[in-house]
């Protein structure tokens, strides 16, 4: 972690200190699963949300539900919805979907799904001029335990496609805490546009690529090998993307299950 773990300097323990906390626990256990559940407790610590330990997870990521949702829908009110779930949507949907979307009075993108790469090819209808949306810290090669940070913006935005246009109607992108990793990235992409606002609640908070360590036993840890922050150098990891609007679900709506993050961005669109 000294040399590879980008989040060093933000965890909420001495991680030099673990070691002597955890010698006793590894020599009390018995087993190979009090073994990986003490590896677990220790990758815990770093409160990474991409950690995973012999593919035991350290936190509960739960993807919004896509079951019986397609690419995109034309809902009442004249709105689009476009889910971009990795599991349904590709790049073939993006132009047939944007001429159906081209007369209508909003978009809404559901981001508390796992986006399909092909996202990126739906940005440009959304981020009319190339404009920076994040910075990278990753670890030098050359000096153990050195973090090249903040070395490199990246751009996105423009139009690349001889299809693509700029829809120039409100766009509402959807996020909460089951907005993780290459759906953060999306979101910080989109957010870009002039007439992109985010609703929701802060976003999970692990985002960059995930490496892997392997340890004795045949055991293989993931955890986030680059840092990802905000365009000018602010911090993503832990703490989130903020909204533009915060929505919170009720206790109410949650009971008679509706999706009050879909109604207020319905309403949001329809000026209400």
């Amino acid at each position: 972690m000294k040399y590879h773990y980008p989040h060093m300097d933000i965890i909420d323990y001495d991680w030099n200190g673990l070691l002597a906390e955890y010698i006793p626990k590894m020599l009390e256990g018995a087993s190979y699963i009090d073994y990986s559940l003490t590896l677990l407790s220790l990758a815990r610590k770093l409160d990474d949300a991409h950690i995973s330990v012999g593919g035991m997870p350290t936190h509960d990521w739960v993807p919004h539900n896509i079951s019986g949702l397609t690419p995109y829908v034309l809902l009442e009110n004249n709105i689009g919805l476009i889910n971009p779930d990795d599991r349904i949507f590709s790049t073939s949907n993006v132009h047939r979907m944007m001429e159906t979307f081209a007369d209508t009075d909003g978009i809404i993108i559901d981001l508390r799904q796992y986006p399909s790469g092909s996202l990126l090819e739906l940005i440009q209808y959304f981020v009319e001029e190339s404009q920076p949306y994040f910075t990278v810290s990753f670890p030098s090669s050359s000096v153990p335990s050195e973090f090249f940070k903040f070395s490199q913006r990246y751009y996105i935005g423009g139009l690349t496609s001889p299809y693509a246009f700029f829809y120039d109607r409100p766009v509402v992108v959807l996020m909460n805490r089951s907005t993780m990793s290459w759906a953060e990235t999306a979101v910080m992409m989109l957010r870009n546009g002039r007439n992109v606002t985010v609703m929701g609640t802060n976003s999970i908070g692990g985002n960059g690529n995930v490496a892997v360590l392997p340890l004795p036993g045949g055991i293989m840890m993931r955890y986030t090998g680059l840092g990802i922050y905000t365009a000018d150098g602010g911090q993503t990891h832990r703490i989130g993307l903020p909204p533009d609007i915060r929505v919170e679900p009720t206790a109410k709506g949650v009971a008679e299950g509706r999706d009050e993050l879909m109604e207020a961005a319905i309403q949001f669109i329809l000026g209400s």
